[in-house]
């Protein structure tokens, strides 16, 4: 394995750290839109934007943010996936 091979398989390595940190924070708030009806009901779900250096909040549904949620999970399991498949072919 060249030096540049190795600097690039230790980039996409980081790169698949991070992107697994990310889905397993993902993956915590989303077990937060569902379960008990009374606790999910009890908890208050809001979304940022921030919009010309101003941060607006909304309070968005349960339903509404389980679903965001999971297109980021699924967005970051493509990711992965694409990753590991360009480290797998490095070697």
């Amino acid at each position: 394995m060249t030096e540049e091979t190795l600097n690039k398989a230790i980039a996409i390595k980081n790169q698949i750290e991070t992107i697994r940190t990310r889905k397993s924070k993902l993956d915590g708030m989303a077990s937060l839109c569902y379960g008990n009806t009374s606790e999910v009901r009890a908890r208050e779900f809001k979304a940022q934007i921030r919009d010309d250096n101003r941060l607006k909040e909304v309070c968005v549904s349960n339903k509404s943010l389980k679903s965001a949620l999971d297109m980021e999970i699924e967005d970051a399991d493509e990711a992965l996936e694409r990753l590991l498949t360009e480290l797998d072919q490095l070697h």
